[in-house]
């Protein structure tokens, strides 16, 4: 299926191409997209498999025990990459990603911005940030954050980054021209996979700890020009600071999902909703974990390490 995550309306019950036509039928795309209708919300779903709700249901419900409810919050539609970030839609009107605009925050023209309608004007944005902080002024709900969203200072000196480190692996293969010397290969910047923060000492509650971890480590993720794709397969080195008290009564297995979930941009809320952008897009992709809680050494403050590395083990 497009990666677009399981939690998609191209899955869901309450999309009437998914009761007329069933989960996934790949040969039949284009009219699974025409039919693609949302009976909870009442809107067209134009990208099914890139929209999102709170409501998503994969079966069908028990009628006997399901009782019908209304739609809970927004939808959701995929925002400009960096990191999988979901933005809201603008009441029925989805966001449209990568089309040439100039923000009406800040004035900047650009080649691959959103653009929403908003009455009858198309208005447009240059980043994440921009559209939700937009978005904001339009609609009263405080669960919807500008937090972990760059700045356009910040997304277009990675987009540039990025854009620079691309190649082309091939050109086509000229007619009657032997193979070897039709492709042209382009030395290409290995992307930077290793990312090492220090991690605050724990501090409840839970989630306010997660931002905190979300926060430094999306930072330095920026900076350093890390990122992970959604078929990454990572591993974690964890070196966490407790006080006497703590040392017995933490669970690393609970700082160790406080952990996880930070890194995947969930702090609280809807687990079908991810407000913070994703620096590792699932937590699935986690195949080694080594951690190890000890006393702070006086030099530490109680700041821990946190280290993530690509996976090298066997395949799976």
């Amino acid at each position: 299926m497009p990666n677009g995550g399981t939690d998609c309306c191209g899955n869901c019950v309450h999309n009437r191409a998914v009761q007329e036509m069933g989960h996934l039928p790949l040969k039949q795309g284009d009219k699974f997209r025409e039919l693609s209708y949302c009976e909870l919300h009442n809107a067209r779903i134009p990208n099914p498999f890139w929209t999102y709700c709170e409501n998503f249901l994969h079966r069908k419900p028990d009628p006997v025990t399901h009782k019908e409810t209304l739609p809970t919050g927004w939808i959701w539609a995929c925002g400009l990459y960096e990191g999988y970030v979901r933005i809201p839609w603008h009441g029925h009107n989805e966001p449209h990603v990568y089309l040439p605009t100039k923000c009406v925050v800040c004035g900047r023209q650009t080649k691959e911005g959103i653009e929403v309608q908003d009455g009858e004007q198309a208005v447009g944005f240059c980043t994440n940030r921009h559209y939700v902080q937009w978005w904001k002024s339009k609609h009263d709900d405080d669960r919807v954050t500008l937090e972990g969203l760059a700045t356009p200072e910040e997304f277009y000196k990675k987009t540039s980054r990025r854009k620079k480190n691309k190649r082309v692996i091939h050109k086509k293969v000229p007619t009657g021209q032997h193979i070897s010397n039709s492709f042209r290969r382009y030395k290409m910047a290995k992307r930077k996979s290793k990312l090492a923060i220090r991690i605050p000492p724990y501090r409840a509650p839970r989630n306010s700890w997660r931002r905190e971890i979300h926060k430094i480590a999306f930072s330095a993720a920026q900076r350093a020009g890390v990122s992970y794709k959604p078929f990454d397969k990572v591993q974690l080195t964890v070196r966490l600071y407790l006080d006497d008290r703590g040392l017995y009564s933490q669970d690393v297995d609970n700082r160790l999902k406080d952990i996880m979930d930070a890194l995947q941009g969930r702090a609280g809320g809807s687990k079908k909703i991810r407000t913070l952008s994703a620096i590792i897009p699932n937590d699935n992709q986690i195949f080694r974990i080594v951690l190890e809680k000890s006393l702070p050494p006086k030099q530490s403050k109680g700041v821990g390490h946190l280290i993530v590395t690509k996976y090298g083990g066997k395949k799976v």
